[in-house]
């Protein structure tokens, strides 16, 4: 299957990728008064971020042929947000899970129209969190 969340392919408008933030542990450190060393125990693996972000590492765009197809495709991403949905997803390396999060969209500056042919574009960044912990490489 082809990248997505909940089976939409939300960002497939414009180009982007997938950059996976680092998993938190939870580690506890016990050490005897008067010994030297100490124990460490890792208690579990938290939530893993994922930034979407443009292919040269700056914003994201959504691209569409007018207002209302960009309005479309962002209603669908807030509505994400919006309703704190947790998420069957597929990332654009081919990785799955089915506990994401979409936590934030932003718009990064103005809309822009194409002088010619009429295209619109929105420049983005979205936040989302593996809540399994996500892929395990780093990216």
């Amino acid at each position: 299957m082809a990248e997505n969340i909940n089976t939409a392919n939300l960002f497939s408008s414009g180009g982007h990728r997938w950059v996976w933030g680092v998993r938190d542990q939870g580690v506890k450190q016990l050490q005897t008064p008067g010994e030297s060393g100490a124990a460490r125990f890792v208690l579990g693996s938290y939530a893993r971020p994922c930034t979407i972000q443009g292919m040269d590492g700056g914003p994201a765009v959504l691209v569409g042929t007018n207002d209302a197809d960009i309005d479309g495709q962002e209603a669908a991403i807030e509505a994400l947000v919006n309703d704190s949905t947790v998420c069957d997803w597929e990332d654009d390396a081919g990785h799955s899970g089915a506990s994401l999060q979409v936590v934030r969209y932003e718009r990064i500056g103005e809309r822009h129209t194409a002088s010619v042919g009429g295209a619109v574009w929105q420049f983005y960044k979205c936040t989302l969190i593996e809540l399994d912990g996500g892929p395990t490489y780093a990216s």
